[in-house]
């Protein structure tokens, strides 16, 4: 799928759902398919109009703590979520793979 493809087809899916997040699962669907990874970090915001933009998206994102400054403790919950799910899932991958072999 090309640059283009994709930017529309996320525009077209994002503009459809209230709240949606990379992990509104229309959008994850098209992440997935766009990349080929079953697993992926992504840096985005919300634009202005309600459409998803979209920084980066990899197979290698690193969730760094926030500086200990307390104007960044909005982030730290949101921050160990992320690992939490990352944890989880790389754990359950593992697990499938074992039980495969």
């Amino acid at each position: 799928m090309a640059q283009a493809e994709i930017s529309d087809s996320l525009s077209a899916s994002a503009s459809q759902w209230d709240g949606v997040t990379p992990a509104s699962p229309p959008v994850r669907r098209c992440l997935a398919e766009a990349l080929g990874l079953d697993n992926f970090g992504v840096d985005f915001a919300l634009a202005p109009d309600g459409r998803l933009l979209l920084f980066e998206a990899n197979a290698a994102m690193v969730i760094l703590d926030p500086p200990e400054d307390p104007m960044w403790d909005y982030r730290r919950a949101a921050i160990a979520d992320a690992r939490a799910a990352a944890r989880t899932m790389t754990v359950n991958a593992a697990l499938r793979g074992a039980l495969r072999a």
